[in-house]
C-alpha cells in the first residue's frame, strides 16, 4: 500500500495553514472516536454470535458491506485503547497516523516497538515497520540459538579414546633430579640467612632505640640537676640582695639631723638627692615585678 503524501502547508498563508491543521486534528479525533466506537459495537456483535457455528460473525459483517481486514482493524484498536490505563497514552494514540494506529493495535505487534511509539520515539509507519523487522530478526536469532542449545543438551557426549603417549625419560634424568634437589636446599638456606639477617636488623634497631631512650633519660636528669643548681644560686643571690637592702636602709635611714641637713641643702643638691631616690624607687618597683614573675629590671 502506498504511503499517503503529506500536504504542503507552505502553499497557503499562515492563517489558512493554522485553520487547516486545526480541522485536520478535529477530523482525526472524530475518525478515531468513531473507529473505537465501531470496534466496540463489532466486539459486542462478535460475542453475541460466538455461540453459533463458525463463520456466522463474518457472514453478518460481510452482509452489511464491511471487509474482514477493516472489521478486525476496528476491533484491534478498540481493544488496544481499553487496555490503556493512562490518559496521556490515549492522547498519544489519538494523534498517531491512521496506518500507525492500525499497526500497533494488532495482536501480533511487538510490545517493545509499541512502547517506543507511545513514548514518542517513533513518529511514522515506515520507521515503525523497520524497527519491527529488526526486532523480529533478533527474536528469531534468539529462538534459533535456544534450539541449538537444547539440541546440544539432548545429545550424548561422544567419548574419543586416544592412546596416551608415554614420554621417555632422558638419560641424565637422575642427575637433573639431584641438581633440582640441591637447588631446593640452597634456596632454603638462602631463606634462613634472610630470616637471620632480618632478625639481626631488628635487634640492632631495638638496641639503638634503648640507647636513645637511655641518653634521653640521662639528659633529662642532667637538666634537672642544672635547674636545681640555678634555683639554689638564685635563692642565695636573693638572700644576699635582702641583706644588702636591709643594710642600705639601715645606713641611709633619715635622722632628725639628716632631715635638717636636707632642708638646708642647696636646690641643686636636693635635685640630685631626688634623682637618687627616684632611681631607688624604680629599682624597688622592678624588684617587685620580678617577684611577680616579670624579669625586666635594669639599673640605669
Amino acid at each position: 500500500m502506498d504511503e499517503i503524501q503529506s500536504f504542503d502547508y507552505s502553499v497557503v498563508d499562515d492563517k489558512t495553514a493554522q485553520f487547516l491543521q486545526l480541522k485536520e486534528q478535529e477530523m482525526q479525533s472524530i475518525v478515531l472516536n468513531s473507529s473505537i466506537q465501531l470496534g466496540e459495537k463489532l466486539i459486542e456483535a462478535q460475542e453475541k454470535l460466538a455461540k453459533f457455528k463458525t463463520g456466522t460473525f463474518e457472514k453478518w459483517f460481510t452482509s452489511i458491506g464491511m471487509k474482514k481486514q477493516t472489521v478486525y482493524n476496528y476491533i484491534n484498536q478498540a481493544q488496544f485503547v481499553h487496555q490503556m490505563d493512562e490518559y496521556k497514552q490515549i492522547e498519544m494514540f489519538q494523534e498517531l497516523p491512521t496506518t500507525l494506529r492500525t499497526e500497533i493495535s494488532k495482536p501480533s505487534a511487538i510490545p517493545e516497538a509499541v512502547d517506543l511509539v507511545l513514548a514518542g520515539d517513533i513518529k511514522d509507519t515506515k520507521e515503525y515497520r523497520e524497527l519491527e523487522k529488526q526486532l523480529k530478526q533478533k527474536q528469531q536469532q534468539i529462538s534459533n540459538l535456544s534450539e541449538t542449545i537444547t539440541e546440544m543438551g539432548q545429545k550424548e557426549p561422544k567419548v574419543v579414546e586416544r592412546p596416551v603417549p608415554v614420554e621417555k625419560l632422558p638419560d641424565d634424568y637422575q642427575q637433573l633430579k639431584q641438581s633440582a634437589r640441591q637447588a631446593e636446599e640452597i634456596s632454603k638456606e638462602n631463606q634462613l640467612l634472610k630470616n637471620e639477617q632480618a632478625d639481626l636488623k631488628r635487634k640492632i634497631e631495638e638496641t639503638n632505640e634503648a640507647l636513645r631512650l637511655k641518653n634521653k633519660i640521662e639528659n633529662d636528669e642532667i637538666e634537672q640537676m642544672q635547674l636545681k643548681r640555678l634555683q639554689r644560686e638564685a635563692d642565695i643571690n636573693v638572700h644576699q640582695l635582702i641583706i644588702s637592702i636591709n643594710e642600705f636602709v639601715k645606713e641611709q635611714a633619715v635622722t632628725a639631723y639628716d632631715s635638717a641637713a636636707i632642708a638646708g641643702a642647696p636646690q641643686e643638691t636636693k635635685e640630685k638627692l631626688l634623682a637618687a631616690l627616684e632611681r631607688n624607687e624604680k629599682l624597688i618597683k622592678e624588684i617587685k615585678q620580678e617577684i611577680g614573675g616579670n624579669v625586666s629590671w635594669i639599673i640605669e
